[in-house]
This record gives structure tokens, C-alpha cells and sequence, in this order.
């Protein structure tokens, strides 16, 4: 317990409150530039950024079409030993819930990209997906490469670009905030 504090003294000492306070407020001013508001007018552009999100988001859908893309079709088979075993300790109804936890998961993350609802959030959702199953799993890369790259570098530009001019984020941004308006 002393070298714990000693540990925690030392830490106090080198950081301080200002420290701190002064790294996040440049984490929020990277992240703030990162994610501002993007306006793109040109149609052509907006709906070439519309087709790839929608397919993909119809992909997630379904077990094929996340097999194509290299998603796992089930997160739970790829648990380690360890937490399968907390899992079931808990109550048989948990374990039973599980897989309706997880389609619903796939559900909600291609129908909320398919319509550009929360589209950051949910690229950044599947992009972790992608890297986790990839790190576990270097040798199960899906069949068609190509698709896996085409569908981080959609979920890449979805993240930074946000849903674009057709989608539930935009029609949300232009009813509830008057200053957008203004701006087009």
C-alpha cells in the first residue's frame, strides 16, 4: 500500500492539474477540427458517397454479406475461454440473450448506416470491429480483399465526412438547428 501512494505522489507531482487541463483541451481541439461540420453541395459527390454507405449498411444486414465483407458473423464464438466462462456463471437466461443481443447489434448498425443515423458513431463501431477481428484472427482474412479495404475506407470517410447531404443527420441538423440554414 505505500508504494502504491508513493507511486501516486510521484504521479502528482509530475502532472499536475494544468497538465492535464491543457492535454485534453488539445485532444477537444483536434477532435473538434476533425469532426467539424462538412458541407459538400455538390449532388454527383453526395450521392457517390450515399451508394457504398447504403450497400454496406444492407451488407451488415444479413451473414453473407458480412462474411463477404470480413466481419465475423458471430462476436460470441470469438470469445476467449475466460470470459465465456463468466458469462455463464451469471444466469442461463444471459447466455440465452446473447446471440439476440448481437443480431440485434448488426440490425441496428446496418440499418442506422444504411439510413445515416449516428453515421461517426457507427463507423467508428464497425472500424473497430474490423481492426479487433483482424488482430485476433490474422489468418481468417475474408474471401475478397478488395472488398474489406473499399469497406474501411467507406467506414474511414463516413467518419470523417459524417452521413453528407442525404441522410437522417443532416434532415435532424437542418430541422432542430436554424444557424445551419443560415450557412446554406
Amino acid at each position: 500500500m505505500e508504494s502504491i501512494k508513493r507511486y501516486w505522489l510521484k504521479l502528482r507531482a509530475t502532472f499536475t492539474k494544468d497538465h492535464v487541463l491543457h492535454l485534453i483541451t488539445k485532444v477537444e481541439m483536434r477532435m473538434n477540427v476533425l469532426f467539424q461540420k462538412v458541407h459538400i453541395e455538390s449532388k454527383s459527390v453526395n450521392v457517390l458517397m450515399l451508394i457504398p454507405r447504403v450497400l454496406f449498411g444492407y451488407f451488415i444486414l444479413f451473414d453473407v454479406g458480412r462474411q463477404i465483407i470480413g466481419l465475423p458473423i458471430s462476436e460470441i464464438q470469438m470469445m476467449d475461454a475466460e470470459t465465456i466462462e463468466i458469462i455463464r456463471s451469471l444466469s442461463p437466461r444471459v447466455v440465452e440473450l446473447l446471440p439476440w443481443l448481437e443480431r440485434m447489434e448488426y440490425w441496428v448498425q446496418g440499418a442506422f448506416l444504411s439510413a445515416g443515423f449516428t453515421t461517426r458513431l457507427i463507423s467508428l463501431s464497425l472500424l473497430w470491429v474490423v481492426a479487433e477481428n483482424l488482430m485476433a484472427n490474422p489468418f481468417l482474412m475474408p474471401q475478397n480483399i478488395s472488398t474489406l479495404l473499399f469497406f474501411i475506407s467507406t467506414c474511414l470517410y463516413s467518419l470523417v465526412l459524417g452521413s453528407g447531404k442525404y441522410g437522417i443527420d443532416r434532415m435532424i441538423l437542418s430541422t432542430f438547428f436554424k444557424s445551419w440554414r443560415k450557412i446554406r
